[in-house]
């Protein structure tokens, strides 16, 4: 004869009028997507800002 296996669920259940169990699994709120910026992100747009002024500058000389 095999023996049972016994189970144990931590999810919180609700016992109907009827005597039925109504097992829920808790609700957990939804992942919100991390805030991280990138180094190399801002290395990026620190580069092409620096390049924008230089084009600026140098057509400005040669618009002269």
């Amino acid at each position: 004869m095999r023996k049972k296996k016994s189970v144990v669920y931590n999810a919180p259940f609700l016992q109907e009028p009827d005597g039925s169990v109504e097992c829920r699994a808790p609700i957990n709120k939804p992942i919100e997507p991390e805030k991280y910026i990138d180094p190399a992100m801002i290395g990026v747009l620190v580069a092409m800002a620096v390049m924008f002024i230089i084009i600026c500058v140098v057509l400005r000389l040669f618009s002269k």
